[in-house]
């Protein structure tokens, strides 16, 4: 199925336009996010209007890159204001409060990916639909060679540059070997797979997935993140691999007053600075 235009909105963006590598450099960046948590307005500065979704900037991506900063938020507007000028937050996207609520209130919102980009490039429906088959066959083979053990046929889907965050190729697959959970021992099945070109990196591609498998007793279920690199036309590599998690960084900013359950597991000992968009 092909896009669907569901909605239209104004934003504004980081007064230094997109892009953003540094932390204060007043860029909002490219790239795809997911979103954390949603707040609505009560606890919040009426700099943020009614409401915001913090997204997990940095992620996986930019920190792989050495990109700085926190506080990447869509948010809504002061109070006074119908919509903030172009080019005129710190790094967050602003919205009308009226479409802030809108997003507050779409079902299933912190599982909507948010993809930033300077450009939409519109193609053929069977430019995406072959991506996709492709990638999938790839996917199928990463698990059918876990499942089995095989590190060999393993090997060649992950890139020489491949680093999970702390493990480089070699260490990561010495990894694989010595993790009994799935070297050879436990099937699992794969869901709910999804698949983005990453903007201003065209030939990179996020997915996540649902890894699902049986315990000893119980159903236990992942939800995993790769990012795929297209190094020849219908050859890709693995370049990142891990948990699709937050970290504490992508709470950071929150006041504590409205600091979300889950980031409180997160930044147990840590204290929040209050201070957004960087």
């Amino acid at each position: 199925k092909g896009m669907e235009l569901v909605g239209d909105y104004y934003v504004t963006v980081g007064k230094n336009g997109l892009l953003k590598r540094l932390k204060d450099d007043g860029r909002t960046p490219l790239g795809v996010y997911f979103i954390t948590s949603q707040l609505d307005g009560t606890g919040l500065k009426d700099l943020y209007g009614d409401g915001a979704l913090p997204l997990n900037y940095p992620n996986e991506w930019d920190q792989r890159l050495g990109r700085s900063g926190y506080g990447i938020w869509l948010h809504g507007v002061p109070s006074d204001t119908y919509n903030r000028a172009p080019f005129s937050t710190e790094g967050c996207i602003a919205f009308p409060n009226a479409d802030i609520v809108a997003l507050l209130n779409t079902p299933d919102i912190e599982n909507t990916p948010v993809i930033i980009t300077d450009r939409i490039e519109w193609v053929d429906q069977s430019v995406p639909e072959r991506m996709f088959a492709e990638l999938s066959e790839q996917i199928e083979l990463w698990r059918k060679s876990k499942i089995s053990g095989n590190l060999e046929k393993l090997s060649r889907l992950y890139a020489d540059a491949f680093s999970s965050g702390r493990l480089d190729k070699n260490d990561w697959l010495t990894k694989v070997k010595d993790d009994r959970s799935y070297a050879g021992q436990k099937d699992f099945s794969l869901s709910d797979l999804s698949a983005f070109r990453y903007p201003g990196t065209p030939n990179l591609v996020i997915v996540s997935f649902n890894k699902a498998y049986l315990g000893t007793n119980s159903l236990y279920q992942d939800r995993i993140r790769q990012y795929w690199y297209e190094v020849s036309p219908k050859s890709w590599r693995i370049v990142y691999e891990g948990l699709a998690r937050y970290q504490p960084v992508h709470f950071k900013g929150i006041p504590n007053s409205i600091l979300p359950v889950l980031a409180e597991e997160l930044m147990q000992g840590q204290s929040g600075s209050g201070k957004q968009e960087r």
